[in-house]
Parts: structure tokens; C-alpha cells; sequence
């Protein structure tokens, strides 16, 4: 099962309204707008804005170049909340929170990030990514590292 198949099973059925927090190139938004009706897609970086409103220019995604602490989401309002290594650069209490006010009943809260390594389990587990992520890069990008 590939990585797209798992986010989308997790946003809930007759989703409206999704919430990409830190949407980079917008693939992850690209996904939830294959089941949801609509994508608010924030990001920080104009750049990324432009790109993902270049490789992935959905009628249904709202492409903002913000802060999304500044963001203006009435109470109650979201089926789900999405994010992928973003979570680890926002305060801990508005992550918790914001989900809380702006979440309907019933949706739900999905979070990939980064760890720090800690634990001997930890870095055994960082030490056989390495070879797949080596060999993916490599089938995904063409090179050993992305640019």
C-alpha cells in the first residue's frame, strides 16, 4: 500500500472542508483533495506556494501563503486536519488546542513528524531507514540526496 492510499483512508468519508498545515509542494494536499470537497492548503514559504499551485492546481484547493497560527478557521468548521513534518515547529499548546476548537465532531487530527532520536530502539530503527531511504531517493529523485 502506498504512502497516498494511507492518507486518504484516514480522512473521513464526505469530508468538506480538509486543513493542510505546512503543505510544502502540495502532495499531501493533492491527496486529501481526491476525498474531500475542499483543501485549505498554508505554508510559510511563497516559494512552496507557487510550486504546489504549479504541480498540483486542483480546483478544489485553496493554496494561502501564511502563518497558520494567523490563520482565520471559524470553530467547528473542519473535517480533518493534516500535516506532515510541519507539527514539530509549532507551539506544542496551540497544536493541541487549535484541533479542539476547529474540529467537528467526529473528525479527525492526522500528524506525521519527525522524532529525535533518544532511545537505543531509536537509532537501530534510524539505522535500517538508512539503506531505504538511500535506494528511494535514488528511484524517486535520481540522486543520493534531494536538492
Amino acid at each position: 500500500m502506498n504512502g497516498g492510499v494511507v492518507w486518504r483512508t484516514f480522512i473521513p468519508v464526505h469530508a468538506e472542508t480538509c486543513l493542510d498545515i505546512g503543505c510544502g509542494k502540495g502532495e499531501l494536499s493533492a491527496m486529501a483533495a481526491q476525498k474531500a470537497q475542499r483543501v485549505i492548503a498554508v505554508d510559510l514559504a511563497e516559494q512552496m506556494i507557487e510550486k504546489a499551485k504549479v504541480l498540483h492546481s486542483n480546483p478544489n484547493i485553496e493554496y494561502i501563503c501564511s502563518n497558520v497560527l494567523d490563520l482565520d478557521v471559524a470553530d467547528n468548521s473542519l473535517d480533518a486536519i493534516v500535516t506532515s513534518a510541519a507539527a514539530h515547529h509549532l507551539p506544542y499548546e496551540w497544536l493541541l488546542n487549535f484541533p479542539k476548537d476547529k474540529l467537528k465532531k467526529g473528525s479527525r487530527l492526522i500528524i506525521l513528524d519527525l522524532v529525535k532520536a533518544n532511545t537505543l530502539s531509536d537509532h537501530l530503527l534510524r539505522g535500517f531507514a538508512f539503506l531505504p531511504n538511500i535506494f528511494m531517493n535514488l528511484i524517486k529523485n535520481g540522486r543520493l540526496q534531494k536538492r
